[in-house]
């Protein structure tokens, strides 16, 4: 009988941690797009106002959520010389656990950065901004709606395991 018991508690606690896991990658993607919305915002200033060259701005831009993303893009730039900065900003950002259509709008700033004068980076910057901000406000409203239902159907399908395992 507690065999029973803790084999369908962990059965129960399992199906929990899928829909957990669902919610928590809702909330990645809205924690990521954000961080960018907010670089982007940041390069655009730094871009307009400083001047400030693309290696050294990228130490500055430091974020903690964006911190895998930084330190992949440092890493592999010192190590392959022979690639430009974009390219090594579109393979950081396949790397990350995003739509296609996210990785896509992330890669196009990428694209712009050192690519065109001040002036024309931060206005494509700026449109890369509101595109951004239109896909952050998708995933929010994703987040809200489908992220309590992952948690509950993983709740709902762990109860039922465990029903019909007892």
């Amino acid at each position: 009988m507690i065999v029973t018991v803790l084999g369908a508690a962990c059965v129960g606690a399992g199906c929990a941690g899928i829909g957990f896991l669902a919610f928590m990658r809702l909330e990645n993607r809205v924690r990521l797009l954000s961080a960018f919305a907010g670089l982007c915002d940041r390069l655009a200033s730094e871009i307009g106002f400083r001047l400030t060259p693309l290696p050294e701005l990228a130490g500055r831009l430091e974020n903690p959520v964006l911190q895998k993303f930084w330190s992949y893009i440092q890493k592999h730039y010192a190590l392959f010389g022979g690639e430009t900065y974009a390219e090594v900003w579109k393979q950081a950002v396949m790397e990350m656990d995003l739509p296609e259509i996210d990785r896509m709008l992330i890669s196009d700033m990428g694209d712009v950065l050192g690519s065109y004068d001040a002036e024309n980076q931060t206005r494509s910057l700026s449109v890369i901004r509101e595109q951004l901000a239109i896909s952050l406000e998708m995933a929010r409203e994703r987040r809200q709606k489908q992220g309590r239902m992952a948690g509950m159907m993983g709740i709902l399908c762990g109860a039922l395991l465990i029903v019909v395992l007892i």
